[in-house]
């Protein structure tokens, strides 16, 4: 079969495969682009603050998006030819969502009882507002109805402004807080045109649904919720440790390289969000071992790219002063071999073939003991920046195994003899 008819036999999982992989780009050089201006004019340790405030909203934006960044296309799915029913499901998901938003602000204002968290207390609520572009931005309906063409334009629009507001009016540490409200902007305007694109392409209407469907959905999502809250422990977690018992500096140093690690492993989260409604449908064990096989093999290949390259890399993103985390750099370049197979396991594995509780179970399972070994560092007054680091790389590679053994375990991975 020719690549021109393979594409065109895929034509739908090529044309999301683009778009998604155009906003995910986006999304990821925009931040690459304000990196590398805002570590320069606010300083290693102005932008390890904000990067240490975004990490705290990291658990607010996961709070809010309420599982449904993953589940959500689920829905969409199955619902996508009823109407009413899709009318139904849309309207419970922003109604879980704007309550979450709503607990969030008064969980954030308990936070400022907390002397490390009311000193920046400016900075986190108006990332909390910032928020509101993700309860708006409907990337779970795109994803379902397989049309992530229409999100380009919003994206494109919100980033680019970003950019140029950004560069035309920050020019030193005393504008974080202006920063944060040029983001907080922005991220509202995303938000609002991606609303605004879903209710033109299928003519919302809200519809009050009954309250067992409520409790209905918010019971299926809770456990995509805690999943994801496992998964931030990794990062965001990690970042408010170092920020809160190391130094600002240091933060500013592990993101850099955080960020060089995942924008290898952005091809595989486009690939992976692509794919996932094409084997719900499917239930196809023999193209999940592919794109299993293929993730480990190409991880394989970013992985040494990145060793020999990354002193490239951080010079680019971060300048002279964050060459000193070349080290760092190349233990957490060790993610590569993983991640990759692991985004692609559990998401068109386990979410896909309906184990979504088993691979949840997994992420806090191996959240609980990374947070148990990191108390037990502090308890200790052992902890250190690159014992941290370590513990990053290992969190992921105990997660990976677990997801491999349960793979084949329930047959979703098999091995002909």
């Amino acid at each position: 079969m020719s690549i021109f008819s393979l594409i065109q036999k895929h034509k739908s999982l090529t044309s999301n495969f683009f778009h998604l992989s155009f906003i995910r780009l986006l999304n990821i050089s925009t931040k690459f682009f304000l990196v590398a201006y805002l570590v320069r004019v606010l300083g290693e340790k102005t932008f390890g603050l904000l990067t240490w405030s975004e990490a705290i909203l990291q658990y607010f934006i996961v709070f809010i998006n309420f599982g449904f960044n993953l589940y959500g296309a689920r829905y969409i799915v199955n619902y996508k030819n009823d109407r009413n029913m899709l009318n139904k499901a849309i309207s419970t998901i922003y109604i879980i969502k704007g309550l979450a938003f709503l607990l969030s602000l008064v969980l954030l204002g308990v936070l400022f009882y907390f002397n490390s968290f009311n000193a920046n207390y400016r900075i986190l609520y108006v990332l909390l507002i910032a928020t509101l572009g993700d309860l708006l931005f409907p990337i779970w309906y795109f994803q379902g109805t397989e049309k992530m063409k229409l999100l380009s334009k919003p994206v494109l629009i919100a980033k680019l402004l970003l950019i140029c507001v950004t560069f035309f009016l920050i020019g030193s540490s005393e504008d974080v807080l202006v920063y944060t409200f040029l983001f907080a902007i922005s991220q509202i305007l995303m938000g609002t045109l991606g609303f605004i694109t879903l209710k033109k392409d299928i003519g919302f209407i809200f519809k009050i649904p009954e309250k067992s469907f409520i409790l209905e959905v918010t019971k299926t999502a809770k456990y995509y919720l805690l999943g994801n809250i496992s998964m931030l422990i990794f990062n965001a977690l990690t970042i408010f440790i170092i920020g809160y018992y190391l130094t600002m500096e240091k933060v500013t140093g592990f993101d850099v390289c955080l960020k060089i690690v995942f924008i290898c492993i952005l091809p595989f989260e486009i690939l992976q969000a692509v794919v996932l409604p094409i084997i719900t449908k499917s239930q196809s064990k023999t193209e999940l071992k592919k794109y299993f096989i293929l993730s480990l093999v190409l991880g394989f290949t970013l992985y040494c790219i990145l060793f020999f390259l990354g002193d490239n890399l951080l010079l680019l993103f971060g300048g002279e002063n964050i060459l000193k985390y070349s080290d760092t750099l190349k233990k957490m370049s060790l993610l590569l071999l993983t991640v990759p197979a692991t985004f692609i396991l559990g998401q068109c594995g386990f979410v896909a073939f309906g184990n979504d509780k088993r691979y949840n179970f997994s992420l806090t399972v191996v959240a609980i003991i990374y947070f148990i070994i990191v108390i037990g560092l502090i308890l200790s007054k052992t902890l250190r920046f690159d014992t941290i680091v370590w513990l990053r790389v290992f969190s992921d590679y105990l997660l990976f195994g677990i997801l491999v053994f349960q793979a084949f375990k329930t047959k979703i991975l098999y091995i002909k003899w």
